[in-house]
Order: structure tokens, then sequence, then C-alpha cells
């Protein structure tokens, strides 16, 4: 679980933990994580901490090393990190650009890339990203950090087609406003700049969040519905209706209070001159095992 020290991560940890997961918590502060995984081992849960910059393309593959000598490849990763602030293409600095594209898009690809041939090889898992609605639309004056988001979802889309016949789950998870992340508190003047129409859908805390993420996990071990298998399950947590299925690539996406996309790699996406370049094999759910974690 990345961007574990706080906010959407945490919460999502703690959540999973209470599944009986065996989670273990990455995000650059040591002292933060350390604080997270405490609240998780009181309750009873079992969690450990990886400090990690995941900007840094080789702290990730050194930390990525330590976590599969010691506790072995995950059955769930969870990336979860991201960082950025809404500002005008003249507003964003070329260094502040390129580190809204390295966490959360580049963290995720790393971290995802270490972590993928053990979890190819043995044929089940999930991999789960959060992005933003902004994957989604464009606004004013969210540039950098637009961009980032279309990169996490183009990075979702194009990973389930690459792990297609393999086992491993793939899920993109976009919700809107969310509570509790210290976003605003760190960042201010920015809750200004969020579009208008944001408002008319209800605000997620963080744990609502992060229930629906596990819902999404949970879900994606059996095909979600008749339709196209590549679909968006919307989630009633802020007390919005259920929205129906959407087409392949999430076309037409109407506004929701979280929007989960998930779907088995080896389901049927819709394009079925599309052949797996790997062995297909059953689909394994997610499973919490004694030595999985996110």
């Amino acid at each position: 679980m990345t961007g574990a020290s706080s906010g959407i991560g945490a919460a999502t940890a703690r959540e999973l933990a209470r599944e009986g997961a065996r989670v273990l918590l990455l995000a650059p502060t040591r002292e933060a994580l350390d604080r997270v995984a405490r609240e998780i081992t009181d309750a009873e849960g079992s969690a450990k901490v990886q400090s990690v910059d995941l900007a840094d393309a080789p702290a990730v593959q050194q930390a990525a090393s330590a976590i599969k000598a010691e506790s072995g490849t995950p059955d769930i990763l969870v990336n979860s990190a991201g960082a950025g602030r809404p500002l005008f293409t003249e507003e964003t600095s070329p260094a502040e650009a390129a580190q809204m594209i390295a966490v959360p898009y580049l963290g995720a690809f790393n971290l995802t890339r270490a972590f993928l041939p053990d979890v190819i090889r043995r044929g089940r898992g999930h991999i789960v990203n959060v992005s933003s609605v902004a994957a989604f639309f464009a606004v004013p004056g969210m540039t950098g950090y637009t961009a980032a988001r279309w990169a996490m979802r183009g990075f979702t889309e194009a990973l389930r087609q690459d792990l297609h016949g393999t086992g491993v789950g793939v899920t993109l998870v976009a919700p809107g406003l969310v509570s509790g992340t210290g976003y605003y508190e760190h960042n201010p003047g920015t809750a200004e700049r969020v579009p208008k129409a944001a408002r008319l859908y209800p605000t997620l805390t963080t744990q609502q969040l992060a229930a629906a993420i596990v819902r999404g996990i949970e879900r994606n071990k059996t095909r979600s519905g008749d339709g196209p298998q590549i679909s968006v399950d919307r989630y009633p947590v802020g007390g919005l209706p259920v929205a129906g299925e959407l087409g392949d690539a999430g076309d037409g996406m109407e506004a929701s209070d979280v929007a989960v996309m998930a779907a088995p790699s080896t389901a049927e996406t819709g394009h079925s001159k599309i052949k797996p370049r790997r062995s297909p094999v059953a689909t394994a759910s997610a499973r919490f095992e004694a030595s999985s974690f996110s």
C-alpha cells in the first residue's frame, strides 16, 4: 500500500487489515508510517512499514527487492500515493510538473513493474491504481494534476490489456472530493479551484472510499454483470443510486461519488480479436492469505 502514511492510503490499509490482510505500508516518512502501523496492530491487525521515495526509481526497485526477500511477493498491490496542486500551465514550473507525473504515475509504474514478473508467474493477484475523477475530464487551472491522473488511467487500461489471460486483476479508483486527506490544509487556496459542479455530489470520507476500494477488489473475483467486462461500478456510499455499466473504455462516464473500474484480466473485454499474449489461466480471485499484503 503506497501513500500509506495518511489519507486514502492509510484508511485503505486499515480497512484491508480489518479484512485479515497483512499490510505493508509504503511512504517516504517513516515516523508517519509507524503511527499508522501502530493503529493497525493495536486493533489486532498485522502491519509492517517500508519507507521509500516513490519518485526515485532505483530506490523503489531496492524496496521491492527487500519486500520480496522478507515477505514475498504481494497478492494485492494498491498504488495510492499522489501529489500535485491545481495550477494553470503558466503557473506550473517544469520541476513541479515532473513531480506531479512522478507521483502518482511513475511511482505506480515502477513499483508495479518490480513485482509484476513474480505476480504473472504465480497466475493470480490484484493491482489497484488510485487516481481521481479528473482522469476522465479536464477543467481549467489543473493542467499538471489532470495530466498525471490521465496518465494513471492510461497506465491502468494498458496494464489490463497486458495482463489479459494471466489471472491478475486490475482496478482503477477514481473518486471525486474526499475529506480527511489533509490535501486542502496543506495546499491553501486549492479548494477555490474545485469546479462548482463537484459540489453537487457528496464529499466522501477516506473511510467510505477505503470501503469502496475493498469492495472493488472483492467484486473482481467474478465477472461484473452480463455486459462489457471492463465496467464501472458506482457504489452508493454517498447515498446516490447505483448507475449502470459503461462501455469498454468507460466513454460517456457520468459524475458520481466514486467510480471503481474493475475487470478480471481473463474476462472478455469486448475486443474478441485480441488474443492474450500469454497462455490463459483460470481466473484467480485476490485472496487475503497468510502471505498477502497490499
